[in-house]
């Protein structure tokens, strides 16, 4: 009876992941983790979404988001993460929130974005056959930045600054001392959240 209970967990787990791309996590990552998985890093200004019902691909009620790019941070040397061009990039992600019918949003914590906000997006390609895409790990692939006078600011990043040095209290994750350390003592504007950015991707190409 146990196992049949503990399989129907595992099954049941694996369906609400399979709403999203294939490539989200739902366990905490540190920046780093984030940046390698990530195909594409991109700051984005959303200018418009849209409420769809998906007959072509997935076959579900789905959220086109247009995004006005602001700056490319990593991009698919394949160019293939998801339909771009040089100013706009567009996302399709499953319609998952209560208002659309489902219960496990909350559980899933899939991020929904708001028009004329910013954002730093980490994304995985999206996936082959249905064409949607979710960041890394969800709502943790998600930075939205806010005004706070002449500079841009990480929301809610002293909360999260733990978790992104790889310093959660369960399985903590080895990561370069010197990564963890600048991510310990960075400010939360946007500026030196890129570096942080761009220092991880170096991490990552010399490993």
């Amino acid at each position: 009876m146990k196992k049949i209970f503990k399989s129907l967990i595992v099954g049941v787990f694996i369906i609400l992941c399979s709403l999203q791309s294939h490539a989200t996590l739902v366990k905490p990552l540190s920046l780093s983790q984030i940046t390698k998985a990530s195909d594409t890093i991109v700051r984005v200004h959303l200018k418009d979404k849209a409420l769809l019902e998906d007959t072509e691909e997935s076959g579900r009620l789905v959220i086109y988001y247009t995004f006005e790019v602001l700056e490319w941070l990593k991009t698919s040397k394949e160019g293939d993460t998801v339909p771009l061009t040089s100013e706009t990039l567009i996302i399709k992600q499953l319609a998952t929130g209560r208002a659309y019918g489902y219960n496990n949003a909350q559980a899933l914590q899939v991020p929904e974005y708001e028009v004329n906000r910013d954002y730093v997006l980490f994304l995985p390609k999206a996936h082959p056959k249905s064409g949607l895409v979710a960041p890394i790990a969800l709502d943790q692939g998600v930075f939205e930045l806010v005004a706070s006078g002449d500079k841009l600011k990480i929301k809610n990043f002293e909360q999260r600054r733990q978790i992104l040095a790889g310093q959660y209290s369960q399985n903590k994750t080895p990561m370069n001392a010197k990564m963890a350390q600048k991510i310990q003592s960075t400010s939360d504007d946007y500026e030196s959240f890129r570096q942080l950015v761009m220092m991880s991707q170096e991490n990552a190409q010399g490993q």
